[in-house]
């Protein structure tokens, strides 16, 4: 769950609804939920995605590629909606559904269910449109409902392949900026902090560090496609408690996302999210490749 390989739609508009609509692709640091254009009323999105571990890095550093004999995918369908609330307000929600394949030394397993839902509200303090060079800023607050399985209640000799949640709940803060600059090339950038609720293990509870997270991805509007790329970067301090030398888990990831617009309420999107296996890339962290592609449905 903390690979999210899930495609935001921010909202990215211009006086141009169909630039504008070509450019609700990209940017997912907070997995807040997709995002609504300034005319439309509602949206909804559905999306099929599969990740794939090819290694770990570990608490130095180090980047191991996947051992022989490791197998570790995982395949999802998600369903996003949000609504308006008023017309700088929006509120929306995600599930989605995991399989997860696993193997290890000639032993395998298969299991899967529901994930964790996410909730969101995201204000228009500045509409994207309102400057002509400055961006829309965007504050976000959301919320993760662990109904998912997370880890600590695995099935004992699944491999964790039942494994469809974090376990904990979590309250994110972001702000997303968003600007579309002379109708030809976008800028998103989007940060967030999530603060976790601890999890009961065997009645003892267990907490974890607030986790920030900032994401950064440009990329040029060509009319009826949007295609950008950029970063994701995620850090997450060692738990309360630990030693001091204890480090905690980090990841940069290479992120491309893009849009194909089929008609005026209609877009295609995808996303590619690979980890970056290079030494210091990232620590206590697995490391994964992940794609997405769905459709994005608005309504005026």
């Amino acid at each position: 769950m903390l690979g999210r390989a899930l495609l935001v739609a921010s909202a990215l508009a211009l006086s141009l609804p169909h630039e504008a609509r070509a450019a609700a692709c990209c940017g997912e640091a907070s997995g807040l939920g997709d995002r609504l254009l300034d005319d439309e009323v509602t949206a909804v999105s559905f999306r099929a995605s599969t990740r794939g571990r090819v290694g770990s890095f570990s608490s130095d550093g180090r980047f191991d590629s996947l051992p022989d004999g490791v197998t570790d995918v995982e395949v999802a369908l998600s369903t996003g909606t949000a609504a308006r609330v008023t017309s700088r307000l929006e509120i929306g929600a995600e599930t989605s559904g995991k399989l997860n394949v696993r193997g290890l030394q000639g032993e395998s397993s298969i299991g899967g269910g529901i994930g964790d839902v996410r909730a969101h509200a995201r204000f228009a303090v500045l509409r994207a449109t309102e400057y002509r060079y400055i961006p829309g800023i965007y504050p976000l607050v959301g919320a993760l409902v662990p109904t998912g399985v997370p880890a600590s209640r695995s099935t004992p000799g699944q491999l964790q392949a039942d494994v469809t949640g974090q376990g904990n709940a979590e309250v994110l803060l972001g702000v997303s900026l968003e600007k579309i600059y002379e109708s030809a090339v976008f800028v998103t950038m989007e940060a967030s902090a999530g603060f976790f609720v601890p999890e009961t293990i065997d009645t003892v509870a267990v907490a974890r560090s607030p986790r920030l997270a900032i994401e950064g991805i440009v990329g040029p509007v060509l009319d009826p496609v949007v295609v950008g790329a950029g970063l994701a970067y995620e850090h997450e301090a060692a738990p309360p408690g630990a030693p001091a030398a204890t480090n905690g888990r980090s990841k940069l990831e290479l992120v491309i996302a893009g849009s194909l617009d089929v008609d005026f309420a209609t877009s295609l999107v995808a996303s590619l999210r690979a980890a970056l296996p290079v030494d210091r890339f990232g620590t206590n962290e697995v490391a994964s490749v992940s794609g997405s592609l769905g459709a994005r449905f608005g309504f005026y």
